[in-house]
């Protein structure tokens, strides 16, 4: 991404209320006179939370750190670029964050 010009599509700007933030990423970027793509294959990819739930709320700083820091479960249910927190689902992600030394609270 480049950040520069990324800067220059803000604030964001809504098509639809409600919509969701890739939608408002895509208009802006329009907006703006810029494209967004959306890259897939091995060496490219991203975490995309199902639902904000309350173990998202209650890891979300511990998650942000595991995405910067490039640490994520082995295996992912769904689709690869899936962020799994509801139920059991943030057991994977607790053990991995464990495993880092990450405390949690």
């Amino acid at each position: 991404m480049d950040v520069r010009r990324f800067r220059a599509c803000l604030p964001l700007k809504q098509a639809k209320p409600g919509e969701p933030l890739e939608n408002s990423l895509t208009h802006t970027c329009k907006l703006r006179g810029y494209q967004r793509w959306s890259m897939n294959g091995h060496a490219h990819w991203s975490i995309h939370p199902w639902r904000h739930d309350e173990n998202y709320v209650r890891y979300l700083d511990e998650l942000i750190w595991a995405v910067e820091n490039g640490v994520y479960p082995f295996t992912r249910t769904g689709f690869k670029w899936d962020m799994r927190t509801e139920g059991e689902h943030i057991n994977e992600w607790l053990a991995v964050l464990r495993k880092h030394g990450r405390a949690l609270g």
